[in-house]
């Protein structure tokens, strides 16, 4: 494989960056040209205990937010997709390999094509 300036990969649990407790670790891989991309850890068993415990925490408090405000950070989240459509496709692209010209759901409004 041809390395590039392949990223480590962190976990984020309770929403920080975290570097998992083991030490092995999997190649992502650009089909397109064989280049590594990054490196994610093969996260243990202690790793994914602590991101199910933080997960059943965020629950917890976010079930006491009412409605009307999760749906504004919903929206807010899905704003923040669209304006980055552009670089997450690219991501995308770069992982599987699929050509980001002929990716049916892709247009320059954003929308869904049917």
């Amino acid at each position: 494989m041809i390395t590039t300036n392949a990223k480590k990969m962190k976990n984020n649990i309770n929403g920080e960056w975290v570097d998992s407790t083991g030490t092995e670790s999997e190649e992502v891989i650009n089909p397109a040209n064989g280049k590594i991309i990054a490196y994610v850890p093969l996260s243990t068993r202690a790793d994914v205990d602590r991101a199910a415990q933080a997960a059943q925490h965020a629950y917890q408090a976010w079930s006491l937010v009412p409605v009307p405000n999760r749906t504004r950070l919903l929206y807010k989240y899905l704003q923040l997709l669209q304006e980055q459509k552009e670089q997450l496709a690219d991501i995308i692209t770069m992982e599987n390999r699929q050509n980001i010209k002929g990716c049916p759901r892709r247009s320059a409004a954003g929308n869904r094509s049917r």
